[in-house]
């Protein structure tokens, strides 16, 4: 299990199912949670922090050649591009997670649940995108397009 995972699996043992521009567990949250639970006669409460916007998770994903007809320089901008988009998505998850007990406490079972299955999504898309990307590499690094010598590594 991987760390994310792990992280996740200990919250109720992201975050959109990539596939839409919408996140899941949030479409049945109260526009106000504190309004909505609390009558009208008790006093706002003002103790708790408020959980942190970390709006959508990354959408742009880096496109990854084939190492086997790719050239040094899309084989780097590709490089490039992974490290960005997993500094963005690890961002994003770590946004998450700090407000995940903030969060939790105003949720269901099964919105907790549609959450967990979210924010893993993203998780494992980016693995599957830094395994592409790794692949890639070593096509590359035993083609004939590496004319110049030498490995390229994804460090």
């Amino acid at each position: 299990m991987n760390a994310k995972k792990t992280i996740a699996a200990l919250a109720t043992g992201l975050l959109m199912a990539v596939s839409g521009a919408t996140v899941s567990w949030a479409q049945d949250l109260p526009t106000n949670p504190v309004e909505q639970s609390t009558p009208r006669t008790a006093a706002p409460i003002t103790s708790s922090p408020v959980a942190q916007d970390c709006g959508f998770p990354p959408q742009e994903k880096p496109v990854i050649p084939s190492g086997a007809i790719a050239n040094r320089t899309q084989m780097n901008a590709a490089i490039s591009g992974i490290r960005t988009y997993g500094t963005l998505v690890n961002n994003y998850l770590n946004c998450m997670e700090a407000n995940r007990e903030k969060m939790f406490v105003h949720m269901n079972k099964e919105q907790r649940d549609r959450w967990i299955d979210d924010f893993n999504g993203v998780a494992d898309e980016l693995e599957v995108l830094q395994n592409k990307i790794n692949e890639e590499i070593r096509a590359f690094n035993r083609s004939s397009n590496n004319s110049e010598g030498g490995t390229i590594q994804n460090n």
